[in-house]
């Protein structure tokens, strides 16, 4: 399936931000939008380095496109839908009635591929859209990882960093294996090495609680 053009990439990106909350003091700390952009650029990084193993499989232009849409409305009451996954699948659905019916139903599957129960993933698409959306768990610094798993932490309640360390070692544990089983099919060993050696790095680093303070700051 041929790219979609920039602009209309940029078109459809567009979209999807009135369906977010915009950073700031009302907005959820981490799933806002500042979430999504984010996930729009490591989902960008997945797909360039996704073409060494695969050449054109994953249809980056798609990519970016569920990427912008994977948590819309995540603020609101699911209103019936059975996940916020496919809440967002489904406003992204309605959203973009240009697409093709091929083209919204691997937006819809992509988005909703980031489950985190989900496993096997249904698509290479689903699998990038999945690690992108998990990002920061594998940022390159240890202060970006830090800083999104506090914004995380306020979500979860203000856990004590015991706590957030477990469970955040925990999900770590969980990625590493589905790295080998699913990351595997669409980045080259070298990528996939050096993605995990960020993984382990930002764990140990957090494990030794670096960067957090005797009183749970950090």
């Amino acid at each position: 399936m041929s790219e979609l053009p920039r602009e209309q990439v940029e078109e459809y990106v567009g979209r999807a931000q009135q369906y977010y909350q915009m950073p700031g003091p009302e907005a959820l700390p981490y799933h806002n939008w500042g979430h999504a952009v984010d996930v729009y650029w490591h989902a960008d990084d997945l797909a360039c380095k996704s073409r060494r193993k695969l050449g054109s499989q994953v249809n980056r232009s798609l990519l970016l496109v569920a990427a912008a849409w994977h948590d819309a409305g995540y603020h609101v009451p699911l209103e019936g839908f059975p996940t916020k996954e496919y809440r967002s699948a489904a406003l992204a659905h309605s959203a973009m009635p240009e697409l093709s019916g091929e083209e919204l139903g691997i937006v819809a599957a992509s988005i909703i591929d980031t489950t985190v129960s989900n496993h096997p993933k249904l698509s290479n698409q689903g699998i990038a859209l999945h690690f992108a959306d998990i990002g920061y768990m594998a940022a390159p610094g240890y202060e970006v990882f830090l800083d999104s798993l506090g914004k995380m932490r306020e979500e979860w309640g203000a856990p004590s960093w015991n706590e957030t360390v477990a469970r955040t070692t925990a999900f770590a544990e969980q990625l590493l294996q589905e790295a080998q089983s699913d990351l595997a099919r669409i980045l080259t060993a070298e990528d996939l090495e050096v993605w995990v050696a960020r993984l382990e790095t930002n764990i140990a680093f957090l494990q030794a609680g670096r960067g957090i303070d005797e009183n749970n700051r950090y």
